[in-house]
């Protein structure tokens, strides 16, 4: 399937038409590469089995996480929102077997290591760009969300639900900020990218931060 079929297909559900016969059996509620999202340098489409992550309000899959990420539990709640589903989040540690059958897999899980992915970006350190990278892919019926550290794991998770699932966040409460696409169904294709900021830090700093003096870089709290 082209990826212009399945931009048309998230197109259509923004506009509020009926999706349920004309899109295809694969697609994405969003757009990956949506005009309001940063671009993305490279985005892998592989060959491989759908993600069948909610179909006809039945969820498919168990959002398994590496431990307490609160961003598995807004994305559990975000695809309800979108279908009605009850989608349940199982935290299972770094080197546990989740066998309860298909998974949006988020952290650093035995699965992901199985399945030939480690940690993107620079895991080594907590400096730069690159300890903020993260990776989302589709193999095999699943989903692996993984970043550097856990905070860029969650940056991967909040990615996923933009370009796949074509949530917004325009406000920070989340009954009337999260905006959803409305479907039965979330089929999807086999999807492979990473990304990773261009700025190292997404909080405020300040000179004037009490402490602060000439050559140091102090986080300034948040109001």
């Amino acid at each position: 399937m082209s990826h212009v079929k399945l931009m048309a297909a998230g197109a259509a559900v923004a506009m509020g038409m009926s999706c349920i016969a004309a899109v295809p059996e694969m697609w994405f509620p969003g757009n990956p590469q949506a005009k309001d999202l940063t671009p993305l340098k490279a985005f892998g489409k592989p060959q491989g089995e759908a993600v069948r992550v909610v179909t006809n309000g039945v969820a498919g899959v168990t959002i398994v996480a590496s431990e307490a990420h609160p961003e598995a539990r807004w994305l559990a709640e975000i695809i309800g929102k979108m279908t009605g589903a009850k989608v349940k989040v199982q935290n299972i540690g770094t080197n546990a077997v989740f066998k309860g059958g298909r998974a949006i897999y988020v952290g650093d899980v035995l699965a992901l290591r199985e399945a030939g992915f480690g940690r993107p970006g620079t895991p080594e350190t907590r400096w730069g760009v690159g300890a903020h990278a993260f990776r989302c892919v589709a193999k095999g019926g699943d989903v692996f969300i993984i970043g550097a550290h856990a905070q860029a794991t969650g940056y991967g998770v909040y990615d996923f639900a933009e370009r796949v699932l074509g949530v917004r966040q325009y406000y920070p409460s989340r009954e009337v900020g999260d905006l959803v696409l409305k479907t039965e169904s979330i089929v999807l294709p086999p999807f492979d990218w990473t990304d990773q900021p261009v700025y190292e830090f997404r909080t405020e700093f300040a000179a004037g931060h009490r402490g602060w003096k000439f050559g140091d870089a102090h986080q300034s709290d948040h109001n």
